[in-house]
């Protein structure tokens, strides 16, 4: 006959935390002439569509390769997130993670230079959609370094 013995349980709090590794980008987009926003880097939250398209345009298809617009209901139950860097040549983005903790969404990527630099100016967009959660905060976290935070309301 097994002995029983009392189990002793430790229970430890830890903040919900919620990761998501190989965010899904979508596009490509375009920054559009009217956007208004200046600068070599823009790092934005829309959660209203008519803001974001006011921004960003989806690029028609080019060479057989159809993009991949944001769905129609992601401002509704999502944050879409957008980085837009600018500068003489485009930029590429890759490692893009996202966590949220303690009430902050962090999203987290790498995003590095194509080519030599030319004459004409670019601007080339990131674009992710993300659960809302609750977040009460936006981070974004390039190249290892925070370089915006935004307050949700």
């Amino acid at each position: 006959m097994p002995i029983l013995r009392p189990i002793l349980c430790l229970l430890l709090v830890v903040p919900f935390v919620l990761a998501q590794e190989n965010v899904p980008t979508y596009g490509p987009y375009f920054e559009s002439n009217r956007s208004g926003l200046k600068g070599d880097a823009s790092y934005l939250v829309f959660r209203d569509a008519k803001k974001f398209d006011a921004v960003l345009k989806l690029v028609p298809p080019v060479g057989g390769r159809r993009p991949v617009a944001v769905p129609a209901d992601a401002f509704a139950k999502s944050l879409v997130l957008s980085v837009i860097r600018r500068g003489p040549t485009t930029y590429t983005y890759e490692g893009v993670l996202s966590e949220e903790k303690a009430g902050v969404l962090t999203l987290t990527f790498k995003s590095a230079p194509v080519g030599a630099p030319s004459t004409a100016q670019f601007a080339t967009p990131l674009v992710v959609v993300l659960p809302k959660g609750a977040a009460k905060s936006v981070e974004f976290v390039e190249n290892g370094k925070k370089v915006e935070t935004i307050k949700l309301d």
